[in-house]
């Protein structure tokens, strides 16, 4: 019995200090100041088991078609570029301001299967900067970008240029 309220009084103990430190503002939220390295893993993990759990049962179309490809580059060039850059092209200023930072979508590709950046970029991400685009864009469209996805690991600076001058900005 005595354990039990001694656990008891430790968890009410626990939550009156975090509502504390949520009411005294206590954490920085600049995008400024870079999360501390607990923060940071709490995020991560969090994010990396909540969209692998809800991407589990997205099946993934046939994405080598040269046609999706080059239809994901127009929405990439329009909606993706910004903030997370392309071959031979810079991350928008404002992107440079992003904390976390847009990742780098060569090594996404690598670290995410193609089902899970679907529901990422469908979904978006909270407190990322990552937005929702399934408002914008039906499921082919965000297919066609993930399409691209798998090639820009692939694609040199002017190959990317000609994709994109070849396949015009495509506005959903």
């Amino acid at each position: 019995m005595r354990i039990a309220a001694t656990l008891a009084i430790i968890v009410l103990l626990l939550a009156v200090a975090y509502v504390f430190f949520i009411y005294l503002g206590i954490y920085n939220v600049s995008a400024t100041d870079p999360h501390t390295r607990l923060v940071r893993w709490i995020v991560n993990t969090t994010m990396d088991n909540s969209v692998r759990r809800r991407a589990e049962a997205i099946q993934a179309p046939a994405l080598t078609d040269p046609f999706l490809v080059a239809r994901g580059s127009g929405y990439y060039h329009t909606s993706c570029e910004s903030c997370h850059g392309a071959p031979g092209v810079e991350r928008a200023a404002f992107a440079k301001g992003l904390n976390p930072a847009a990742p780098d979508l060569v090594q996404a590709v690598h670290d995410w299967t193609p089902s899970e950046l679907f529901w990422i970029v469908q979904n978006g991400v909270k407190m990322s900067g990552m937005p929702a685009f399934s408002p914008s864009y039906d499921n082919s469209q965000i297919w066609s970008v993930i399409g691209f996805l798998q090639r820009l690991p692939t694609l040199s600076p002017g190959d990317y240029r000609t994709l994109v001058e070849a396949h015009g900005p495509r506005i959903p």
